[in-house]
């Protein structure tokens, strides 16, 4: 990936002032493959400007969008004022969280490393660098580093005053709302 490709990532993942964003997640680059141009896609012809076309011109791709989480479950937007928390977590190799769920959708992008997700109902799945994931909503689930250290972006589309993420009490009882 070239300097200017990954400055631009940055500048996505991190609008606004640099300095409050803190350093880069990793030193090494994150090269998830080429963004396709339209004439890859016949379905994409016609829906993208001459700029996006043009190699030197800003480009954006779709990483992720659905309304399931990665495990079929269904997600939906808490009850009043809306709040987006973004957390940068940093998992130190053999790592294993606890149980936990998150009430509202969550959403992650695996910046490096390998991590699998275990949910309590017995549901896996093995994230790498460069997945983008909708995490499982109300569902007790953990995550176990596979390769480290594993740099994660998560974002919490919640409401104003609410946790983010709440620990397994009773094993198997899940402390988020259904």
């Amino acid at each position: 990936m070239s300097l200017q490709k990954t400055i631009l990532l940055a500048a996505f993942l991190f609008a606004g002032n640099a300095s409050a964003a803190g350093p880069l997640i990793t030193d090494n680059p994150i090269d998830a493959g080429a963004i396709p141009y339209p004439e890859n896609d016949p379905a994409m012809e016609g829906e993208l400007s001459r700029a996006l076309i043009d190699s030197n011109a800003p480009r954006s791709q779709i990483l992720l969008q659905t309304s399931k989480s990665w495990d079929g479950g269904s997600f939906s937007y808490p009850p009043g004022e809306a709040e987006v928390t973004a957390v940068r977590i940093s998992l130190p190799d053999g790592h294993q969280a606890d149980y936990h769920c998150h009430p509202m959708p969550t959403f992650g992008y695996i910046a490096s490393g390998r991590l699998q997700v275990d949910t309590r109902n017995g549901d896996s799945t093995v994230l790498k660098a460069g997945d983008v994931v909708s995490e499982a909503m109300n569902t007790l689930h953990r995550g176990t580093v596979l390769e480290g250290p594993v740099e994660l972006l998560v974002f919490y589309a919640g409401a104003r005053g609410q946790k983010n993420t709440y620990a397994e009490e009773v094993e198997g009882v899940s402390p988020c709302k259904s």
